[in-house]
């Protein structure tokens, strides 16, 4: 499966680019849908998207795979600031052309997310961190 690109970008029937948030406390998401029936869920890994070195040294998680014992992420639960409901990950924001959604996302200590989307949507991501 191609990955496709997320900076403030449309998503079509695909895996976006990983996002790295490990730096980032809050991960903010404006999702709007762009056809019928779209459904976008999030992936998250404690891996990074690349290889890491040192004395754990494990390989880069590829979202476009299947998840494995070694290629590891599950989706992630999705906090609608709209509802102020939670969405299950592996359910995921269901929706039709222009319908907005304002989520963050629950990633604490992940490394990686991706969007997997099933239709068309514009995705921006901001992730910001507060205190020193």
């Amino acid at each position: 499966m191609k990955l496709g690109a997320l900076q403030d970008g449309v998503v079509t029937d695909t895996v976006s680019q990983p996002i790295p948030v490990g730096e980032s406390w809050h991960h903010i998401f404006y999702v709007r849908m762009l056809a019928a029936s779209t459904t976008v869920k999030f992936r998250g890994s404690i891996q990074d998207a690349e290889q890491s070195a040192g004395l754990n040294e494990i390989p880069g998680v590829d979202f476009s795979q299947v998840k494995s014992a070694t290629n590891r992420w599950d989706y992630v639960r999705i906090y609608n600031i709209t509802t102020g409901a939670y969405v299950d990950g592996s359910t995921g924001l269901v929706g039709n052309a222009n319908d907005v959604f304002l989520v963050e996302l629950n990633i604490n200590a992940l490394e990686t997310v991706a969007a997997e989307v099933v239709g068309s949507a514009n995705i921006t991501f901001r992730g910001y961190s507060t205190g020193e």
